[in-house]
């Protein structure tokens, strides 16, 4: 029995349950509307980073219209990308806050 498919099923819904619950606790301790705004729009462009960068050339590639290293080399580029939305965001919430980033 092969078991990729399923560590893989179990994998994404354990790192989609972990997103939920630091989202929600971001979102929670947030101390100005301003600050939940600027969270809202870190963790949508994310979300439209993450389909557009790993989900969709996956597939692209699991159905054979892409190759396989093209989709590894989207996924990698999500990745490098989170670092500098991660930092633009923590400097903005810090600047929302008027502590020092």
């Amino acid at each position: 029995m092969d078991m990729g498919p399923i560590v893989g099923i179990i994998g994404a819904v354990v790192g989609l349950s972990i997103g939920v619950v630091v989202t929600y606790r971001e979102i929670k301790h947030a101390k100005t509307p301003a600050e939940r705004k600027i969270i809202m729009k870190s963790l949508t462009c994310m979300g439209i980073a993450a389909i557009l960068l790993a989900v969709i050339p996956f597939v692209l590639s699991r159905i054979g219209i892409i190759p396989a290293w093209l989709a590894w080399m989207t996924f990698g580029l999500f990745f490098i990308l989170l670092v500098p939305v991660t930092s633009w965001e923590k400097k903005r919430r810090a600047a929302l806050r008027g502590e020092k980033a």
